[in-house]
């Protein structure tokens, strides 16, 4: 088994995909190469994957959509049976369902091109990992997310797909309960949902000019 993993983001190796993919690598147990969509000639990279029996993407999803630079790769690709394709997208959105549509897009372009379907993993909540990754080392949270990230590599690793465990825990809500909106609504106006944003704009020295308007008229 042969397995290429490919970083779609197109923030490449400084995004949140990365911390993402390298944890899952971890997991395994085994050697893995990845390939950054970002950082290469679409053609060319398309070339490159036919050498592998396996491939795993990974990337976040953009306006309930794929990135370009992967549609762009996908377009170079060519059909295989005997190829197995797998998918993580990870979002800021909380809830799975916001990837629904993607999904299905992916499904369809599987089933077109002959892949075998290694599994879907949607990850939402994933908009701080970087910015949790470097401010909180090793609190209890990024460490029960990194600890997932490298079970779920480890299970690939014994089952050459991204099992139901995986896809089932990330997957996980699909929709808010009533309750949970209630909530969301009240940390929203306590400014709790802000914090890591304004501790992000400190660090980039742009707090001051967080309402200016450029393009205003």
């Amino acid at each position: 088994m042969k397995t290429l993993v490919i970083n779609g983001s197109p923030n490449g190796r400084n995004g949140n995909t990365e911390i993402i993919c390298r944890q899952f690598i971890k997991g395994m147990n085994a050697p893995a190469e990845i390939r950054y969509v970002a950082e290469e000639d679409a053609a060319t990279l398309a070339a490159y994957t036919e050498g592998f029996d396996r491939l795993l993407f990974f990337f976040p999803l953009y306006v309930n959509a794929m990135p370009g630079i992967v549609k762009r790769l996908f377009e170079h690709m060519r059909a295989d049976g005997e190829k197995g394709v797998g998918y993580f997208i990870q979002s800021g959105f909380e809830e799975a369902f916001q990837s629904d549509w993607l999904l299905a897009i992916l499904r369809n372009f599987n089933t077109r091109m002959g892949y075998q379907d290694l599994g879907m993993v949607v990850a939402g909540g994933m908009g701080g990992v970087r910015f949790m990754s470097e401010r909180m080392g090793r609190s209890k949270t990024i460490s029960t997310l990194f600890a997932r990230l490298q079970r779920a590599g480890e299970l690939y690793g014994q089952t050459g797909t991204f099992d139901r465990e995986t896809i089932r825990q990330f997957g996980q809500p699909y929709r808010f309960t009533e309750g949970q909106v209630r909530q969301g609504r009240l940390l929203r106006k306590l400014g709790v949902t802000k914090i890591p944003w304004i501790l992000m704009l400190r660090k980039k020295k742009a707090f001051q000019k967080r309402l200016d308007k450029p393009f205003g008229t």
